[in-house]
């Protein structure tokens, strides 16, 4: 009976597709994310298994969980003006981004072990879309338009964890991962002028030429684990560590597709002098080791938790990711004559982060009603001069609440958040990101006689700006548990 039902509860986590890429934010989970992401020493619910897998220990029967985060990330990028243009500000579509977290945790009856499986992906905002004309007539610049038009991705971690209680004040948990990057679209404008180029505004390449690129890639396995340990040296002191000691590393391939808005290669297209010969591209995404570390002060009245209190500091090795390059193995055919397309790159140099997370809970109504809230301040990952309109790490601070509302067997959990982060004002002699042409001569590392300076990408520079960024987060959740029947 229990093998069947545990088939029929890993069978109903298909559905349950978790979105998410990119940069994360504190955090998942609806309990934790009303701690404002403190919960590697409590870690008391089947979130555990990726807050800190030693918590499962704590968990007694059979449990489900199933939480749904739902982000709204609001932007405004307003271009730094040039050559006498001004330009409006541009916004992305406000949709909201759901990122559920579904978890199966049992002990099997055993005194000292407890296992999970669970289907969750990472706390980001994987979809984002900015129009493509906001009230611009072409060959006029919209304001985004080189650095990106639309991201999608959709990325999921498959779960199974196991902890293990060898005394009353320790525990040691495990999550073994398989990571999988079901896709990852992305638009953005490109040129497809075949001569050099300077910096010089007056020789900028010719706008006749502009054409979007479509890029589709996946990557079905990657591999990574998690370790905890949990500690607790008296009844009113807990202390939790976990870390991801091996990153996650994708190899993503796929096609490149180009379409053509502009009259000139339309036209070309349409008397066939403009195609794609080839049209396969790889990339490689990293997803860094991070190290979690948090303790937590309990109240107790009559041996009853009355309230908690807990600092966490996170750790993450971003600084590994250097660049986002597209490995081209392209070939464009026009007017008779075929062009490679060189690889595209976009600098990142990102930074490694730390956070710092205050958080905690309160009994209200004895075993039937908590109230929690929280706070945190994390350091920003993306350096100025390579600020770029899709994850845009800054600095941050959050706030948030929640609560948990025991009905029976059920507990029915609510929190929001919001993170704010500083407006930024990227100089156009500070930015780093460039316009983008994959058949120019001049190439990366830009030291050909073709570059001129020596050094410089071949297009305009166009991420300077002032960047505007906030997000919302609302989570809803219910926990079933079957010890309470």
């Amino acid at each position: 009976m229990l093998k069947r039902f545990a088939a029929i509860l890993l069978f109903s986590m298909v559905p349950v597709v978790a979105f998410a890429g990119g940069f994360e934010f504190p955090d998942n989970g609806t309990t934790a994310l009303g701690r404002a992401g403190a919960f590697t020493a409590k870690a008391d619910d089947p979130s555990a298994i990726y807050y800190n897998p030693a918590g499962l220990a704590k968990l007694r029967g059979w449990k489900i969980m199933l939480d749904s985060n739902l982000t709204f990330k609001r932007v405004s990028f307003t271009r730094a003006p040039e050559n006498g243009i001004t330009y409006p500000a541009v916004k992305n579509k406000l949709t909201p981004f759901p990122g559920p977290m579904f978890v199966v945790s049992t002990n099997f009856g055993l005194k000292n072990w407890t296992f999970a499986l669970g289907l969750y992906g990472p706390s980001a905002v994987g979809k984002v879309e900015y129009p493509d004309d906001p009230g611009l007539k072409y060959p006029a610049v919209a304001p985004q338009k080189f650095e990106l038009l639309s991201m999608d991705t959709m990325m999921a971690f498959y779960t199974l964890a196991a902890a293990w209680k060898p005394t009353d004040t320790f525990s040691f948990g495990i999550s073994l991962q398989w990571a999988d990057m079901w896709y990852s679209r992305f638009s953005l404008w490109v040129n497809t002028f075949t001569s050099a180029h300077t910096t010089n505004t007056g020789t900028w390449p010719d706008p006749n030429y502009d054409a979007v690129a479509h890029i589709d890639m996946r990557d079905h396995f990657a591999f990574t684990m998690l370790f905890g340990l949990m500690f607790r040296p008296n009844p009113a002191l807990e202390i939790g560590i976990s870390a991801r000691p091996i990153p996650v590393r994708f190899h993503a391939a796929g096609t490149f597709n180009v379409t053509y808005p502009t009259k000139y290669l339309h036209d070309l297209e349409a008397s066939g002098g403009i195609s794609l010969v080839k049209n396969r591209v790889t990339m490689d995404l990293e997803l860094p080791i991070y190290v979690r570390m948090g303790a937590r002060y309990i109240y107790r009245k009559h041996k009853h938790e009355v309230f908690d209190i807990e600092f966490d500091t996170v750790y993450e090795n971003w600084s590994t990711t250097k660049a986002f390059n597209l490995d081209m193995d392209a070939e464009l055919e026009m007017n008779g004559a075929k062009y490679p397309l060189k690889s595209m790159s976009i600098p990142k140099d990102y930074k490694n982060t730390w956070s710092f997370r205050l958080g905690g809970d309160y009994n209200v109504v004895r075993d039937k009603l908590w109230l929690r809230a929280g706070t945190f301040f994390e350091t920003g990952a993306t350096p100025r001069d390579t600020t770029f309109l899709d994850f845009m790490s800054f600095n941050r601070v959050g706030v948030s609440a929640g609560l948990t509302w025991r009905v029976w067997a059920f507990d029915i959990k609510l929190a929001y958040e919001h993170i704010f982060q500083p407006t930024r004002n990227i100089g156009i002699n500070e930015t780093k990101i460039h316009e983008i042409m994959p058949i120019s001569p001049c190439s990366a590392p830009y030291t050909c006689d073709d570059c001129h300076p020596k050094g410089e990408p071949p297009g305009p520079a166009v991420g300077g700006g002032e960047y505007k960024t906030s997000f919302d987060i609302v989570s809803a959740g219910i926990n079933f548990n079957f010890d309470r029947l």
